[in-house]
């Protein structure tokens, strides 16, 4: 894909205003105890132009991945491959894990941040739309100077993690328990058939939030279960059939910390966890609680449910 593709005024002022604006207000939203925000003025002008540039193309990557995935789905190994070589190449998993950190203090910023990465999203699904042939250069797209942010992202790391304060010390890892019968799956779902399962059980009722507390109990009621799925970042699995997407993604709340390090090196793979689903939200979003991944259950039967109803177009 030539550069000027992903440099068109659209693309670089528009949403690049946009991210660097939500960099300002994150940043002014953990002001340093004692210290007013008319004196952290600079450091924040500083600050939220750095995180700007590293902000807006990890959006664009990861766009770019999802759009011509939902194009291709037989490339994904090797764009996924080509992505993870990026991420590491330019320090994002430090970034990411400190944004994370800063986002503790104050969790409502993560919903201007899935904002700001959804419009990155958007923007790179439109490229692609122009220029499908893309797909199949992605490795020298994520090698041009748009995406070169290695030299600033070490930078915006540091930022962050002043922010973000020190970090506490891990608490003691908990005694390991055995999996009882009880905890172990009978078979395997995709998000695909999640989905279906929850819109069936929405179908019929009212707008609010009787519609998810059915899909909830319904999908409660299957007890333990293995799914399998995209990992598309640190906690969620997605999947895509014939350039469409799961109309619900599962996001996972992990049995421990073990557990999370152990999926966030899942990124970009096909992986099976297992846990229990204990929330649906209108989002798009089904809970399963107690992650943990399970190689094993990967050998589990496939649940005989049709999946079909539970994908929708991609995002384009």
């Amino acid at each position: 894909m030539p550069g000027p593709r992903l440099t068109a005024a659209r693309l670089a002022a528009a949403r690049l205003a946009a991210v660097r604006l939500a960099a300002a207000l994150m940043l002014l939203s953990v002001v340093a105890p004692g210290r007013t925000a008319a004196q952290e003025a600079d450091p924040i002008t500083a600050a939220s132009q750095a995180i700007a540039d590293v902000l807006v193309p990890i959006g664009l990557a990861r766009g770019l991945v999802s759009a011509c995935d939902g194009r291709d789905p037989g490339g994904q190994p090797a764009r996924a491959d080509a992505h993870r070589r990026w991420r590491q190449a330019n320090g994002v998993d430090g970034f990411e894990a400190a944004m994370t950190a800063v986002q503790a203090k104050a969790p409502e910023l993560a919903i201007g941040r899935a904002r700001l990465e959804d419009a990155s999203r958007s923007q790179a699904s439109e490229a692609i739309e122009r220029d499908p042939a893309a797909c199949q250069d992605l490795p020298r797209v994520l090698d041009g100077q748009r995406f070169r942010i290695a030299h600033v992202t070490a930078d915006a790391e540091a930022v962050l993690r002043n922010l973000a304060g020190p970090r506490p010390e891990a608490p003691p890892a908990p005694a390991e328990r055995a999996p009882t019968p009880a905890d172990r799956p009978r078979q395997v779902y995709g998000p695909g058939q999640l989905s279906a399962l929850a819109q069936a059980a929405m179908a019929g009722l009212p707008p609010g939030q009787g519609r998810t507390a059915a899909a909830r109990r319904t999908l409660a009621a299957l007890g333990p279960i293995a799914v399998r799925g995209r990992a598309v970042d640190g906690s969620r699995l997605h999947e895509w059939r014939n350039g469409r997407r799961a109309a619900f993604a599962v996001a996972c709340t992990f049995a421990d910390r073990r557990e999370r390090q152990r999926f966030a090196r899942e990124r970009d793979r096909e992986t099976v966890v297992v846990g229990r689903v204990r929330q649906v939200a209108a989002g798009g979003t089904i809970g399963l609680h107690g992650c943990r991944l399970d190689p094993a259950a990967a050998r589990l039967p496939d649940a005989a449910v049709d999946a079909d109803a539970g994908f929708e177009p991609a995002p384009r």
